[in-house]
């Protein structure tokens, strides 16, 4: 490998993606345990989550913002129609996403990007980070459906079914 091409691959980004109650808080702990940057304005630790989220409030606030654009929310059921690539809306989307990015990561290397939402919008979020300059990894966390619906009803007074 080339000293050239080590330096390209200096910014490293992880999204750590997966469904809410499904293990991902953990994940992007571990990330940060390890040395990447998880953000500045942490969504707070609750009765629910007591050793924290580990996700960037700007970031959450965002997406749920896109998804108010669509109709949705985070627990909308069924599949989010986004992002026809063509597009010319996406291009305001990227460039919010892209000033995100600089804003809550300056010249910082190892990033890792936590918030469920982004599942559904894991796309437009790795090109604007490989824009950004980052190679990009994703932690998919996954946990017994049953377990998730179980979590969701004690958590949110979810059924099943919703679940």
């Amino acid at each position: 490998m080339s000293v050239h091409s080590s330096k390209q691959n200096r910014k490293q980004a992880v999204l750590v993606l997966g469904m809410h109650r499904s293990g991902t808080s953990a994940f992007s702990r571990a990330m940060n345990v390890l040395g990447f940057d998880v953000g500045r304005n942490m969504m707070p630790a609750s009765e629910d989550n007591k050793k924290g989220y580990w996700e960037d409030l700007d970031i959450v606030d965002y997406n749920d913002k896109l998804l108010s654009q669509y109709y949705a929310a985070w627990d909308s059921p069924g599949i989010l129609r986004f992002l026809n690539r063509d597009d010319s809306s996406v291009v305001e989307e990227k460039n919010e996403i892209r000033a995100l990015i600089s804003n809550i990561f300056p010249n910082k290397t190892r990033i890792a990007i936590k918030d469920p939402r982004i599942s559904l919008f894991s796309p437009i979020w790795r090109e604007c980070l490989k824009e950004a300059g980052f190679t990009t990894k994703t932690i998919l966390c996954l946990r017994h459906p049953q377990a998730v619906a179980n979590s969701l009803n004690t958590r949110d007074r979810f059924s099943d079914l919703k679940s």
